[in-house]
């Protein structure tokens, strides 16, 4: 009686237990309920009792190749997430700065006059100083003609009046630089808020002749200079 009972606990789950279809080393299929560890990174089927529904398919394992592949793609995914997010961030900020594209003109005029402002000064500093420069010369080339010496102090102030002059040069030559860096930038800045704000985009071949928002900037930066 006690076997009877047992048989009828086990014999569920006997029938219940699922099978594996995989293909053996000869590429055979095969039907078990177990299947050789080797044979496992190939892929198989899991296999209802009655071996009529297949309940789940596991796929082959991955080559080296495919996984560097899938790495890469998932690097490149991930790259793409935190462009999106940082471009997000950039537009957020942009709308905070300027009420629309025609705000980065106003505020781009505003900040290259002051920096025109500056590159005057330098350039009226540069002049002055070549100016005292020539008229130093001057003198020392009338204490030569008269058989004077000259004395190492004016060797001194020559060599002091060429180091401020490539001083002033340079910074000239500096905020030049920053000029053109601020153009393109707010040139930048302008065509994103033309996107924000549904605008159509400019380019360079358009039959209204207009060019894109940074070449636009800086082709109206290059006329105000020849002028």
């Amino acid at each position: 009686m006690r076997l009877f009972f047992f048989l009828l606990v086990l014999m569920p789950m006997m029938t219940s237990a699922e099978l594996y279809r995989y293909r053996n080393e000869t590429g055979q299929q095969v039907v078990g309920q177990q299947i050789p560890a080797a044979l496992v990174k190939n892929g198989y089927e899991i296999l209802s009792s009655d071996g009529l529904k297949v309940l789940e398919v596991v796929p082959p394992a991955l080559t080296e190749e495919e996984l560097a592949r899938a790495r890469l793609n998932e690097q490149h995914i991930q790259e793409m997430k935190e462009r999106e997010e940082r471009q997000k961030k950039e537009d957020a900020i942009l709308l905070r700065l300027y009420s629309s594209p025609e705000d980065v003109i106003v505020t781009r005029d505003g900040k290259l006059k002051e920096l025109d402002n500056r590159i005057e000064s330098a350039q009226s500093r540069l002049q002055s100083l070549q100016a005292e420069k020539e008229k130093f010369l001057v003198t020392v080339a009338d204490i030569e003609r008269t058989g004077g010496t000259v004395t190492s102090s004016a060797t001194e102030k020559l060599a002091f009046y060429d180091n401020r002059i490539k001083k002033a040069e340079k910074a000239i030559e500096n905020l030049s630089s920053e000029k053109t860096e601020m153009v393109l930038s707010f040139g930048k800045e302008y065509e994103r808020m033309r996107v924000l704000f549904g605008l159509k985009h400019e380019h360079p071949s358009d039959s209204s002749g207009e060019s894109s928002g940074s070449n636009q900037l800086t082709q109206q930066l290059d006329k105000e200079e020849s002028s």
